[in-house]
């Protein structure tokens, strides 16, 4: 089973990235990298703040994705498109999660490497969620606000490939009873327990680290008939 933001750009998934707004020629998916470009730092500031100004305009998009640095404020902006389903974002600089509220349809949802996040209380009232990824939010040791997402199918909580995300433990991921997409590569909880992972029944895909016990890994293996090998 793939992760659902799992790139296929021959369908358009996502389709090729824009700098400046004006560039949008409409469709449900937008791909934008307006930063990170070789702009003066006066224009750079400009299409930030173009942007800005036109995601909570722009009806019709239910895709979205940012795939340079994004910004608090940009992130703030995005969580204002009208229709949006889906959200994916390379890395940030974002603080603060608040903006979620806005973002009241969005099902899917991946946030890359944001080591300035402080909390993820927001995404506990994010009921709507189906798949949800996160990569190596620093400043997150505690897993508890993703225990209400009872709807997640897909979950990916993920340490980047030379920096190990640190939790608490993953007892919340236990109670996330209809997950059939599991991703912890290198994430190390501090009980080093699987055992609340044993409650989980409909699992295809659970992506690991090898550090993890092997009879734990073995009876999660038991429990998932359909898992893949």
């Amino acid at each position: 089973m793939e992760y659902f933001w799992y790139w296929k750009p021959q369908s358009r998934f996502p389709p090729p990235a824009i700098i400046h707004p004006q560039q949008f020629d409409g469709g449900d998916r937008l791909c934008v990298a307006c930063t990170q470009t070789d702009l003066p730092a006066r224009e750079q500031r400009r299409v930030v703040d173009a942007w800005c100004e036109v995601l909570p305009r722009l009806q019709g998009v239910r895709f979205a994705w940012f795939s340079s640095r994004v910004s608090q404020e940009l992130f703030d902006a995005a969580c204002r498109i009208p229709q949006l389903e889906g959200l994916y974002i390379k890395w940030s600089g974002i603080g603060n999660l608040a903006s979620l509220e806005h973002a009241r349809s969005v099902r899917y949802l991946h946030l890359g490497q944001s080591a300035k996040v402080e909390s993820i209380e927001p995404l506990a009232r994010c009921l709507k969620l189906r798949w949800l990824g996160l990569e190596l939010l620093s400043r997150i040791h505690d897993l508890d606000p993703l225990a209400s997402l009872v709807g997640l199918e897909g979950l990916s909580l993920e340490g980047s490939m030379s920096t190990t995300w640190r939790v608490k433990s993953l007892a919340p991921i236990g109670l996330l009873s209809n997950l059939r997409f599991l991703s912890i590569a290198n994430l190390r909880a501090d009980d080093r327990s699987l055992v609340s992972l044993l409650s989980l029944t409909k699992l295809m895909t659970f992506r690991h680290a090898t550090w993890w016990d092997a009879t734990e890994l073995n009876d999660i293996k038991r429990r998932n008939p359909e898992l893949a090998s």
